[in-house]
């Protein structure tokens, strides 16, 4: 039962990890953007 409960406390932990990837790529690229000016 343990197991089965931490399960989906994983899945959020790894969709909240998933999300903050894409942000840091997104600012990233924004910074890229900002430094030379890549359209």
């Amino acid at each position: 039962r343990k197991q089965s409960a931490s399960n989906p406390t994983q899945r959020n932990l790894r969709r909240c990890w998933r999300r903050e990837l894409l942000v840091m790529k997104h600012t990233l690229w924004c910074f890229t953007e900002a430094n030379f000016g890549f359209k």
